[in-house]
């Protein structure tokens, strides 16, 4: 049988060989790749027995009391300069990591005691595997990644894909300074990848590098696209990755993401295949979950220094070609042969000439490159020139301390003259207290650049009823506990006319006076509403629950003198059994006495067709009596039985009570009949076991219904 498999890249498996050339193209892209790792510190409250652990500290030339140790590792990489970065899905959320401990201390304290057991007794050896054990096993686990030798351990798990999408998710590094950026591709399709160079980069083999060189870098392999597929992992391609790659970047030869490597398939003895989600399905997840803005600034900021410098030129800096040449860049951009417009990107070229001036434009910035055509080259040849960013400098006069947003990012506050990469904008202004309209600007390099804020008088809007978006701690991201990864992003919308201003729940919001139209975007029982607002004047509260479409509930088989609860609160039903109530989920608890309570949750649907079933199990109350008289009496008789039966079989007493031989056979037989029995009956105690339960469950239920008649969930 053929033996295959599959590697998520965070496991660790001894397979790699280390890239060591220092090109411009490494030293360009490295410093934009992450280590991730998930850790767990030995804390030293858990040591029972600290000073064998400090022996071995010194025998090792390594602390290791408080420090950290990683358990799993993968890669990342930067895609905006504020610490936004990329990675796969398996390597931030790793459900299985707890169960992960016990393994990793066994492993752990074996090392240890294979390696330095002879230089301690058997009473201290024993104190230290047990410590260290236990240490591993409750220690303080921690997400954590690392430029170079700087940790960071302040990390934000912006998104997390869905299962059913490609292995992907964004966090944020949260630190005030600005981080090298890699460039995601903007090609159309990535099947005109097939067949050129690309380049891996990651932490292979991340804590197994770590001991045997005492050293972390990032390596680099090279290689070439194999193929390209539709499936999950499109991309196959040669250049060799390994455990601890995944999340790492994929790029060509101009330092652009390609693709993110995620997986490698091996089957027996033969050689593995490596596998990347294209740059294409990085796109489209970020668009899908409200990134927009981030591809903006990915594309404006990235470091492009590696795009001239890695591109191939000959001795005399031309740029050898075929007479069929595609320019292979993003939409739109001009190109020019020799100064006169051939068409926009991306754009098939014939040269008739064997040397001619090329020349790439567009708002992002330009390129320009002498082009040589070879008549030994056939075929086509692809060119994917990275424009090098014109900047612009803008200035913003106003208000003073207004802030100032670029598409989403703040950038700084009134007044400011800022140096800005040539491009269109659209600023927006915040100051409390004021409204400013948000100005869509075109910053060009050749031009003065001033921004003009302009601010009205505004009123403050509070607003009421719309749920936050749920905090959820990273551990829950991490072991997979929350489902709030996979849910839509709450936010508030107002419209005015041709206006459309869009708030998360609990920002500040300032809106001058006229008429606004409210709407709530992710939130299913506000799906299609529309509130009217007027401001004139003056601060507004809105609670929009009072605003809520609603629709029939009905309960089947509700039984008389039944009481229910509603999201909490005691609810009065109508003769009909029915309620009418806002949209969306609702919590519905049902008490009635003597009946085991329902507690369910219920959609509430615009075609008025909810139902709740009442379900009617008798309640624990009178289980528990019914399992204690049974048990007790069944015991008691089983009990007397048991005594009299073994009275009987006592050879004294048959023998006295006995005339001959039979008799005494019947008295004995009598006893023995009589003390089964009682085991039988006495066994009915075990009733009593279910009856502690039930009233254990009773006791939760009359604990349920004080909860909610004093008010709480």
């Amino acid at each position: 049988m053929k033996k295959i498999t599959v590697a998520l890249l965070i496991l660790i498996v001894p397979t790699f060989f280390l890239y060591s050339q220092n090109s411009t193209l490494y030293m360009n892209t490295s410093s934009a790749v992450l280590y991730i790792q998930h850790e767990i510190r030995l804390n030293a409250e858990l040591c029972r027995n600290p000073d064998t652990v400090r022996k071995l500290e010194k025998i090792i030339g390594k602390n290791i009391l408080d420090e950290y140790v990683p358990l799993l590792t993968g890669s990342g990489f930067f895609i905006d300069d504020d610490g936004t970065f990329l990675t796969n899905r398996h390597v931030i959320q790793v459900p299985f990591i707890n169960s992960m401990r016990s393994m990793i201390a066994v492993e752990f304290t074996n090392e240890i005691s294979e390696r330095y057991g002879g230089k301690f007794s058997i009473d201290e050896l024993n104190t230290l595997l047990d410590d260290l054990s236990e240490m591993v096993k409750k220690g303080e686990y921690r997400l954590s990644a690392a430029i170079g030798d700087e940790v960071f351990n302040d990390i934000t798990i912006l998104r997390i894909a869905k299962d059913s999408l490609p292995d992907l998710a964004v966090a944020r590094i949260n630190d005030e300074q600005k981080f090298a950026v890699l460039k995601l591709s903007d090609l159309q399709t990535s099947q005109n990848l097939v067949g050129t160079d690309v380049y891996s980069f990651g932490f292979p083999l991340g804590p197994v590098f770590d001991r045997i060189f005492n050293e972390r870098v990032v390596t680099m392999n090279k290689g070439a696209v194999s193929a390209v597929r539709k499936a999950e992992l499109s991309i196959q391609h040669t250049a060799a990755i390994s455990p601890g790659n995944s999340g790492g970047p994929l790029t060509d030869q101009a330092g652009t993401v390609v693709g993110i490597n995620t997986a490698l398939f091996s089957e027996g003895d033969s050689s593995s295949l490596f596998y990347a989600i294209s740059a294409e399905q990085i796109t489209g997840f970020l668009e899908n979950e409200g990134y927009e803005n981030l591809l903006k600034w990915n594309r404006r900021v990235a470091d492009k220094a590696a795009g001239d410098d890695v591109l191939k030129l000959n001795v005399l800096g031309e740029f050898e070609t075929s007479a069929d040449l595609i320019i292979d860049a993003e939409k739109g951009l001009e190109i020019y042969i020799d100064g006169e417009l051939k068409g926009t990107s991306p754009l098939y070229l014939q040269l008739d000439k064997p040397l001619s001036e090329l020349m790439v434009t567009g708002m992002p910035g330009e390129f320009s490159v002498n082009l040589r055509v070879l008549s030994t080259l056939s075929g086509t040849t692809t060119m994917r020139p990275s424009l090098r960013t014109k900047s612009s400098l803008v200035k913003f006069a106003g208000d003073p301390g207004v802030e100032i947003f670029a598409d989403g990012k703040l950038i700084g506050k009134t007044p400011a003259e800022l140096e800005l990469p040539a491009d269109e904008y659209l600023f927006s202004f915040s100051k409390p207290g004021y409204y400013y309209e948000p100005v869509a600007f075109a910053a060009d390099s050749a031009a003065d650049n001033e921004v003009l804020i302009k601010s009205r008088p505004a009123y403050r809007i509070n607003i009421e009823g719309i749920p936050a978006q749920k905090e959820v701690a990273l551990s829950d991201y991490v072991f997979g506990k929350s489902l709030s990864i996979d849910e839509k992003l709450v936010r508030i919308i107002f419209n005015s006319n041709e206006k459309k201003l869009v708030y998360a729940p609990g920002d500040s919001i300032f809106l001058p006076e006229g008429l606004w139209f409210l709407s709530v975007d992710g939130v299913f029982e506000y799906t299609g509403m529309k509130i009217p607002i007027t401001v004139s004047g003056r601060d507004l509260n809105i609670d929009v629950t009072q605003y809520l479409p609603h629709s029939a509930l009905s309960f089947r088989d509700l039984p008389e003198g039944a009481r229910i609860w509603i999201d909490g609160q005691e609810t009065e039903v109508s003769p009909d059994a029915r309620m009418n109530l806002p949209l969306g989920k609702r919590e519905v608890f049902i008490w009635k006495d003597g009946y085991q309570p329902m507690s369910t949750d219920v959609t509430v649907r615009p075609d008025g067709r909810a139902f709740i079933n009442w379900q009617e199990y008798t309640g624990h109350q009178a289980g528990a009596w019914v399992y204690t008289s049974i048990g007790v009496l069944s015991a008691g008789t089983g009990t007397a039985f048991m005594l009299v039966g073994s009275l009987f079989l006592d050879n004294d007493y048959a023998l006295q009570h006995s005339q001959n031989y039979q008799e005494y056979l019947d008295i004995k037989n009598l006893g023995f009949a009589g003390f089964v029995a009682g085991s039988i009956l006495s066994a009915g105690g075990v009733l009593l076991i279910p009856a502690i339960i039930e009233w254990i469950e009773y006791a939760d239920d009359l604990k349920s219904l004080k909860l909610m008649e004093n008010g709480k969930q």
